[in-house]
Order: structure tokens, then sequence, then C-alpha cells
């Protein structure tokens, strides 16, 4: 509970992050997902896939700042000064597997995709509320990934690719998260993402400027 009470924003790789004016992240803490550190420099930057803590590898030794967190059984090239949380995680398996661990020792969610962890580890740290942008669900299952070449991520490597999701077990997944935040925890997730999967409906979405605004004004 180290940021409790404060807002947190979770940064997720779709492309409508570009439509965003990241600027206005200045002062709220933050977790980037994946391929995000192209864009923006978070508090902390998570990927449980190897590839792109390969591809950053120098820059985040020069970030000393930005908190790693990696699969529990990940090889990470950074000495120990680095700080580096690993992270269990376990499938996704009923209500019950929803709740956040006790400690960030514990196993958290991972359904097939980086966010929901991301999104429990904020709010592990007490953040309330937390903001999702960046977390479309729009990559159909059936193409099972994409290429990132052609959106605004030009810098990531030749034949980066991102996942496809099965859109109806995320929803199913999301709806029981909201129901245990709201019932158990009285917290809010936000999502402020400008393009998502009209499928993907549990989440309350609201206007990113108009949020951060808002926030702000509360937070000062």
């Amino acid at each position: 509970d180290r940021l409790k009470g404060k807002p947190g924003v979770v940064l997720g790789a779709s492309s409508s992050l570009n439509e965003l004016d990241l600027d206005m992240l200045d002062g709220f803490y933050t977790l980037g997902i994946n391929w995000t550190l192209s864009r923006f420099r978070p508090t902390f930057y998570q990927s449980l896939d190897p590839s792109p803590i390969d591809y950053y590898r120098e820059q985040l030794a020069d970030e000393e700042e930005v908190a790693l967190i990696v699969k529990d059984d990940m090889k990470v090239p950074f000495g120990p000064d680095k700080k580096c949380f690993r992270m269990k995680v376990r499938p996704f398996d009923g209500l019950r597997t929803v709740a956040l661990p006790k400690d960030h020792t514990r196993e958290f969610t991972f359904p097939n995709n980086s966010a929901l962890p991301a999104i429990q580890w904020m709010f592990l740290m007490g953040c309330d509320p937390v903001i999702m942008i960046g977390i479309d669900f729009n990559i159909p299952k059936a193409k099972r990934s994409v290429e990132l070449e052609g959106t605004h991520f030009a810098d990531v490597p030749a034949g980066a690719r991102m996942s496809g999701y099965n859109v109806s077990r995320q929803r199913v997944i999301f709806s029981h998260f909201r129901t245990y935040l709201a019932g158990q925890l009285n917290r809010t997730l936000i999502n402020c993402s400008p393009h998502v999967n009209p499928e993907f409906d549990v989440i309350p979405r609201l206007p990113f400027k108009e949020t951060l605004e808002k926030l702000r004004k509360h937070r000062d």
C-alpha cells in the first residue's frame, strides 16, 4: 500500500496510445507493459515476455528509476543494483483467482494477456483509481497475432508482434475482477482507451483528458 489512495495508470501497447497526450501523465504513478517503453518512461515497467526486455536492454539499464517487473523464472540481463520484482503468475480459474495477492511475492492472475497482472500490481501498491489506456482488445484471436509495423511503435524490432485475444473470455475475466474490486475492496478501475473493442464493455469508460485533469485537481 505504498501508493495508497493515489491514482495509477496502466499503459498497454495498443495503437490507440498514439492518440493520447502522454505528457498529461507527468506526476502520476504509471506502469507500462511490453512495447510501451518506446513511447513512455513509466514508474514501473512490466514484461512477462523476454523479447521486449532484450530489445530495451540498454534503455532499461540507463533508466535507474524505472522498476522492472518480470515473471519469476525469467532471466534478466541486469546486475543486482537494478530494481527488479519477480512476479509469480497463475491461470484464470474462476472468481477466486482474480483476487489480489496478499503481497507482491504471491501469485498474480495471468489470463494470457499482461493487462490484468499489471492492473492487479497497481491496486496492490494501493493505487485508486487505476486507469487503463492503450488496452483495446481489438486484435481478434483468429489472427493470433499481428505485426506492430505500421503503428507509431515504429522503433520496435522488425517482426515484433502483439498477440490476439479471445475477447469473450477477457470480458468474463474482467467482469469477475470488477465485481471483486467493487464488492470487496471498494476500488475503481476505469478504461480511458479511446478505441476499445465494443465486445469488451465491462469496465466503465471515461475520456482520457477530462479524467486526468479531474484527478490532477483532486490530487493537488
